[in-house]
């Protein structure tokens, strides 16, 4: 049985009942392709059951990427691949099962004879249809008829109620009214020529009749020009495949004479172009490094033996004003597969720096691939649209759809993943391609490779950056925007974070903040800086930043969340004090979890300054006023702190116990119930509050009475009888 045809394509249905539309759904995921219920950006085929739907609608309008196909297409390729057909063959391959353009659609002819002023004016007067046969013979009826029959509709000069539409030129006729009565839509034969155009049927809703006579009918499609691109690629496209297909048919009828002869030649050929594909290499790309590895490798400069093709090894060095290649460890497990490359020959052209690597696409979208494969092929590098390819020796996925590499890799075969595995074959994203064309040389680092933990964020934060330059100030926005924060280009009170490129002040770092140069990830830290970059730009951004209290951090604190976050469904934010990363953090820091506790922080505090005074402000305009209102008492909590009179300067302090003496004397005598309360201070007295006594309060003074003086609250009683013997003396 052939392996699955629709590896890495994904669908989307509209218009089929919910019986085939199940049936379709389980035949594409058996074929290993997926289906999505929405009409997504990265959808590549649109399975038509009915073209009066905003799905189809809005595809034939808006997007010239969309191949539109019928059920009937996915069965017949399921059926083919059950039986066992060749994976190479025609019968497997979707392209070949396109929805005839006038599928499914009967209409009736009617009057279409346009004059040669109509057709003038319907062919001058719009410009994307310069494009088609511009000829008076084209817009003839017997043409016209015959487009519409060949392109797979049903044409008939006699009308029924049962017709999808009536076409005509001519608003005038038996027929046309009895369409008109039978709420038959009569539509434009322009409408013919535009969808062949297109290359679908476009919404006939747009080429209604119209009494207007300097009406052009050019409302069915929104991308025109797009639309001649991607044919013209497509086209292309078709004729590299040919042209290839032709070149390699001599090869395959050559007799070979000499069997031994030939294997060495073909040995020799691919030991120079894809010779890394017969070694198993471990990437260790991801492994952390050792703390002493990388104190030991910090202050050494790298020195590669290259081999210049003579047998002769010629020694290189990277040092600080050079952009170094691999770093660190990843230097000693990558350098086979940079070094017995051609690509790092130095006698390499540009033009050749992917010659001998083919290269494999999922997850982006059309304008995505078409960008990414003109690149690739124009380094001499190849693009396999099959991947049961064994000359595949990488797999490229998008970089902002890291989180889902895990997923998006499952689509593929068993054989490739295996290869991936084995290390065979490697995954890399767009920033591969991007810093290999940028420094003219293959780098696989860090950069170049899937980020699992680039989780989009729920809170967007303000960053800016100073001191890069080059594709790492590229990729470095790319990242910033794929975490869901926003980049800023200029640095401002209002800013969240500013991320340094610390190879801008190295020295002083080196000798101030040395931690600054031990994270893990060396390729990342290790950004150029280039002759554009402002020294005295940088510094002023520090000192805004400290003066505003916005963190400053190396790129190592954004790159620590992408790995704190692998396999994560949520964004996690590192310690931003680490001294690994951080470069400057406001005095005021408590070592908050994550950015976003320390920027609510900034936000109360804000707040508290902001609207603080003026409230006070506020109150203090309005007291004068409030003097007059009725105030209402409130009752006290009975378990509050207890406070106790101030020791006034030249009198000596009295003890409660004598407090409570006094009261209980008062009372026998029966003085003024308003007399101070020895429970409460004299500036609490002032307070317009009532204290509601109960057995707990007494229990409570009791107790405390007990620790103070070491005895028990007198009774009553014993108050009384000391009152009145204080009286007879």
């Amino acid at each position: 049985m052939s392996l699955k045809p629709f590896t890495g394509l994904l669908f989307c249905c509209t218009g089929l009942e919910s019986t085939t539309r199940r049936e379709v759904v389980g035949k594409i995921e058996t074929l290993g392709g997926i289906h999505y219920s929405d009409l997504m950006t990265d959808v590549n085929y649109l399975i038509v059951g009915d073209r009066d739907t905003e799905k189809y609608r809005f595809c034939i309008k808006y997007r010239p990427d969309i191949i539109f196909i019928d059920a009937d297409s996915i069965f017949t390729i399921h059926k083919h691949w059950i039986n066992g057909e060749d994976e190479s063959s025609d019968l497997l391959r979707i392209e070949k099962y396109g929805l005839a353009i006038f599928a499914q659609l009967s209409a009736c002819f009617s009057r279409i004879e346009m004059t040669i002023s109509q057709i003038d004016h319907l062919v001058n007067t719009v410009k994307f249809r310069e494009h088609t046969n511009t000829s008076p013979e084209y817009f003839r009826p017997k043409n016209l008829f015959k487009l519409f029959v060949d392109n797979g509709g049903v044409a008939k000069e006699s009308l029924s109620c049962h017709q999808k539409f009536i076409i005509t030129a001519d608003p005038r006729g038996t027929r046309y009214n009895k369409a008109l009565e039978w709420n038959v839509p009569a539509i434009h034969p322009i409408w013919i020529v535009d969808s062949i155009l297109r290359g679908a049927a476009l919404d006939w809703k747009d080429y209604i009749l119209s009494n207007d006579p300097n009406d052009c009918y050019d409302r069915g499609c929104a991308v025109w020009p797009e639309v001649f691109d991607y044919q013209e690629k497509q086209k292309q496209k078709s004729q590299q495949k040919q042209k290839r297909s032709e070149s390699v048919e001599p090869e395959v009828k050559r007799k070979i004479t000499n069997n031994k002869t030939n294997t060495d030649i073909w040995n020799s050929i691919m030991d120079h172009t894809k010779k890394q594909t017969k070694q198993l290499i471990h990437d260790r790309t991801w492994d952390d490094d050792d703390d002493d590895d990388d104190d030991d490798e910090e202050d050494i400069e790298t020195k590669v033996e290259k081999d210049n093709g003579n047998g002769n090894k010629k020694t290189t060095t990277n040092n600080d004003n050079q952009k170094p290649e691999l770093n660190g460890k990843n230097l000693r497990v990558d350098l086979k597969l940079v070094s017995e490359s051609k690509e790092s020959s130095p006698n390499v052209s540009e033009s050749q720096l992917f010659l001998g690597f083919n290269y494999y696409t999922v997850g982006f979208d059309s304008r995505e691939f078409d960008l990414l494969s003109k690149a690739i092929e124009n380094y001499s590098g190849e693009i396999s649209d099959d991947p049961n390819d064994d000359s595949i020796t990488h797999v490229v996925i998008p970089a902002k759809k890291g989180y889902q590499s895990v997923s998006i890799l499952k689509v593929l075969p068993a054989d490739l993943k295996s290869r991936i595995t084995n290390g065979f074959v490697k995954v890399v994203t767009e920033f591969f391609i991007e810093r290999c064309m940028f420094y003219k040389k293959i780098i696989l680092d860090r950069w170049g490779q899937p980020m699992k933990g680039l989780v989009p964020s729920k809170k967007s934060f303000r960053i800016c950056t100073s001191g890069f330059t080059g594709i790492e100030l590229l990729h470095i926005e790319k990242l910033i925007g794929a975490l869901n924060f926003e980049y800023c280009e200029t640095l401002s009170e209002q800013r969240d974070l500013l991320i340094l490129n610390i190879n801008l002040f190295k020295p002083s770092f080196v000798k101030n903040s040395p931690k600054l140069f031990q994270y893990k990830c060396k390729d990342i830290i290790n950004c150029p800086t280039g002759g554009s970059v402002s020294v005295m730009s940088s510094k002023n951004k520090i000192d805004a930043a400290k003066r505003w209290n916005i963190p400053v951090v190396s790129v190592a604190y954004l790159w620590e969340i992408l790995e704190l976050s692998t396999n994560k469904s949520h964004l996690i934010m590192p310690d931003i004090t680490d001294l690994q990363w951080c470069i400057f953090a406001p005095s005021n820091y408590n070592k908050p979890k994550s950015l976003l506790e320390y920027v609510k922080n900034l936000d109360k505090a804000s707040r508290e300054s902001s609207f603080g005074p003026k409230s006070q402000e506020i109150d203090a305009q309005e007291q004068p006023t409030m003097d007059n209102s009725v105030k209402l008492p409130s009752p006290r909590r009975v378990n509050s702190k207890q406070k106790y009179g101030k020791l006034v300067r030249g009198k000596s302090p009295k003890s409660i116990k004598r407090k409570l003496l006094e009261a209980a004397n008062s009372f026998t005598d029966g003085q003024n119930d308003h007399d101070i309360n020895p429970d409460v201070t004299l500036e609490e007295d002032m307070m317009s509050q009532i204290r509601y006594q109960d057995n707990e309060s007494m229990i409570n003074q009791e107790r405390l009475l007990e620790k103070l003086d070491g005895s028990a609250l007198p009774s009553e009683t014993s108050i009384q009888h000391t009152s009145k013997r204080s009286r007879k003396k």
